[in-house]
């Protein structure tokens, strides 16, 4: 499994849970610290979506479509 993205909101983390659902993607979650402001180095928990690599390529494009960042 090889991360693809992380979700700063649980509203964001929803939203990918649900895109690689419909996709049929298999994913793993797990939250880990996130550098959410650089400018002040405030670590948030983010939520870390892992896909396997034969989808990583189908996953970027998927997140990129629905305008999240990757």
């Amino acid at each position: 499994m090889e991360p693809v993205i992380v979700a700063t909101t649980a509203s964001e983390a929803d939203k990918v849970a649900r895109l690689f659902d419909d996709a049929g993607v298999e994913y793993s979650e797990r939250l880990d610290a996130t550098l959410e402001d650089t400018a002040s180095r405030i670590c948030y928990l983010g939520t870390v979506f892992e896909v396997d690599s034969r989808d990583i390529e189908k996953s970027r494009e998927l997140l990129k479509d629905a305008g999240l960042a990757v």
